[in-house]
């Protein structure tokens, strides 16, 4: 998520002015939403961002209770919880707690778990893609709202060099298509100005997949080549993204708004999304980030089908009328300091549509339907 700056964080700028000669700080924001509505002082990361790699290492190392970990800063138990939920759903953890196979091999890879299981699962024999999504999680690793330049006056050529690059049904294979062109355009940075590309982002995407080339080798995870087209493997493809993405599926209420199955947050697609140009609004979709300005906008959207999902999400997300099986873990709750420390199992409600979503927050099973 971007946060608003802190009134610290506005005070520090300000000194910027000032700090070699008198000058002035023009601030675009008005004094009350600084007084009333800015924090005194900014939150720590590790208290409002996804800490699903310190946990999964920390659990590697043999540290069961979280909660009576020493952080210089602790995130909230619910923040705890959550990580340990999707570790969970993403094979990092088993049912007990304890790291598996996968999750040490996800270790290996400096990213954040979702997308080590993307490179894991890419490698298998019935997806043999491992080549591009390299190249995917390469490009999710860099800052991507640098990627597109919009010089001023020229906002138009921009955006039509821009949809140039579109796959209709995925921001993802969008991304994918901007470097595989990238490399058939020999790393060109001619090529970038002239398609509104930033170079730099690019360079430093070329830079990561081939630090995560070398983790795969020294994991002996095969590689396969790339295919000459991304329609080949297009559906793979989103497969292997739902292994990871799994926790972040959202279902389509109105033409631009959906729900998220998981925290029914109501949220849009970024109004740059490949789909939203396309004009054909997926019934469902994984997402990579949340960004929050006046509204929700999920980043970086793909099309899946919900099957996908139900075959991945052991038995959390499923077809409407399937009876309930406990497949979330049972361990005891981080809070009690026991060895298990998954969240246990919770209640079962309609996510809307044809699919279901079970929910870890509680430990009493139910069957409540969400109109």
């Amino acid at each position: 998520l971007t946060y608003p700056i802190s009134q610290a964080e506005a005070n520090q700028r300000k000194g910027r002015a000032g700090r070699t000669a008198r000058g002035v700080c023009y601030r675009l924001y008005e004094e009350a939403q600084f007084r009333d509505e800015m924090l005194i002082s900014p939150v720590p990361e590790i208290q409002r961002s996804s800490i699903g790699n310190v946990i999964l290492l920390l659990k590697s190392i043999g540290v069961d209770n979280l909660l009576l970990f020493d952080f210089i800063d602790s995130p909230p138990e619910a923040t705890i919880r959550d990580s340990l939920y999707k570790l969970w759903l993403l094979g990092a953890l088993d049912r007990e707690g304890h790291v598996t196979n996968d999750g040490r091999t996800m270790l290996e890879f400096p990213v954040e778990p979702s997308l080590a299981k993307m490179l894991l699962v890419s490698s298998l024999p019935q997806f043999r893609c491992s080549e591009e999504m390299l190249c995917i999680a390469a490009m999710m690793s860099v800052e991507t709202r640098s990627l597109f330049i919009t010089p001023p006056g020229k906002e138009e050529a921009s955006r039509q060099e821009r949809s140039k690059f579109n796959i209709s049904n995925s921001d993802h294979l969008t991304l994918l298509n901007i470097f595989a062109q990238f490399l058939r355009s020999g790393r060109s940075e001619s090529w970038c100005q002239h398609n509104y590309l930033d170079f730099k982002t690019l360079k430093r995407a070329l830079d990561i997949r081939s630090q995560f080339t070398d983790r795969m080798r020294a994991t002996k995870l095969p590689i396969t080549h790339m295919s000459p087209s991304i329609d080949a493997v297009s559906e793979r493809l989103r497969q292997v993204l739902v292994h990871g993405y799994v926790s972040q599926l959202a279902k389509r209420v109105k033409w631009n708004e959906y729900e998220s199955l998981q925290s029914f947050v109501t949220c849009h697609t970024s109004p740059k999304s490949a789909i939203v140009e396309s004009g054909g609004m997926p019934e469902y979709c994984i997402y990579h980030e949340f960004l929050q300005t006046s509204k929700e906008y999920m980043c970086v959207v793909t099309e899946v089908q919900p099957e996908w999902v139900v075959a991945v999400a052991k038995g959390v997300i499923r077809e409407k009328g399937t009876p309930y099986v406990d497949e979330v873990p049972t361990a005891a709750p981080i809070s009690h300091g026991t060895p298990g420390s998954l969240p246990t199992a919770g209640s079962a409600s309609t996510a809307g549509g044809a699919y279901k979503s079970s929910s870890a927050a509680s430990t009493q099973q139910s069957s409540a339907a969400k109109p």
